[in-house]
């Protein structure tokens, strides 16, 4: 929040992009407002704003339950911030690689684990057989076709967000019929490719652009060793392919319907993924970016 004379008003109003539902969806824009308020604090030239708190994700999502948590939110803010706090949430559905704000309105916007959810399966790949990715057996035009429509997409967003962000507002992300025609809507870009669209887009300036490694098992916190997991193996397989289902099992039963046992699918997941870490501990990357609009 380095820009805070530049973007703070009378009401600081922040989108949270892809916010899906659950009880972690309202911890982000609970820690924007306390970093705001902080930085209120140091400097005593500024009144603690008002927040206005846009939550977004399609038309599908449960937003219902989302605001069923506002209660407790709303409550638990009054108690840690004072009586005097103003926030007030809103749901704005909708996919993000189009418009979803008037110009100018926003001052932050938050996207965790969402970006690398393409707006389409890429066109062009149905000779990517027997394969529901991208794969080693993949022929080379899937590859090609999935980093173009990353390429198309991650252009759009940054597109739409740069009418919709006052100017020097900050932007923060953070980056996971039969088998034949089923093919995940998903890319997860290198940091290169990252910084070239940013680049090419040309509305905002990279303040920052760091990964991290985190482990398969999000539950598992030992980052001091990547030896095999012998112990626990079956507890971490288990909470691994819960985090996949939580994810994934939507999209698998809007193509496949009836003609897949997703339980079926998911234990057999935790039974490789046990036997996977056995071998070897494995991690993957995300990617976290600070981007402010020119």
């Amino acid at each position: 929040m380095a820009n805070l004379d530049t973007v703070l008003s009378k009401c600081f109003v922040i989108a949270d992009l892809g916010c899906s539902n659950g009880p972690n969806t309202l911890l982000a824009v609970s820690i924007i407002i306390d970093v705001v308020l902080e930085r209120c604090r140091e400097d005593n030239r500024h009144k603690a704003p008002q927040f206005q708190i846009f939550l977004n994700d399609l038309y599908g999502n449960d937003f219902n339950a989302i605001f069923q948590l506002l209660p407790k939110f709303y409550a638990n803010l009054k108690k840690e911030k004072g009586e005097n706090i103003c926030c007030f949430v809103s749901a704005t559905p909708g996919s993000f690689y189009g418009r979803l704000f008037q110009d100018g309105s926003l001052h932050l916007v938050h996207s965790s684990y969402a970006l690398h959810w393409l707006s389409q399966v890429p066109e062009g790949i149905e000779n990517n057989k027997e394969n529901i990715y991208m794969a080693k057996t993949s022929p080379p035009n899937v590859f090609e076709a999935y980093r173009k429509q990353f390429h198309t997409d991650m252009k759009m967003f940054l597109q739409m967000r740069s009418s919709e962000i006052v100017r020097g507002g900050c932007m923060k992300l953070v980056q996971e019929s039969d088998i034949n025609t089923f093919n995940a809507p998903v890319y997860f870009p290198c940091e290169d490719e990252v910084r070239n669209v940013i680049h090419d887009e040309g509305s905002f300036s990279l303040d920052t652009l760091n990964a991290f490694q985190l482990n398969w098992d999000p539950y598992d916190r030992d980052y001091t060793s990547m030896k095999a997991l012998n112990e626990q193996c079956c507890m971490h397989g288990k909470n691994t392919a819960m985090f996949m289902r939580a994810v994934t099992e939507s999209l698998l039963v809007s193509h496949f319907r009836d003609l897949m046992n997703t339980n079926v699918l998911f234990e057999n997941m935790e039974k490789q993924v046990a036997e996977h870490l056995t071998r070897k501990k494995t991690r993957h990357f995300t990617l976290v970016i600070s981007l402010t609009r020119k």
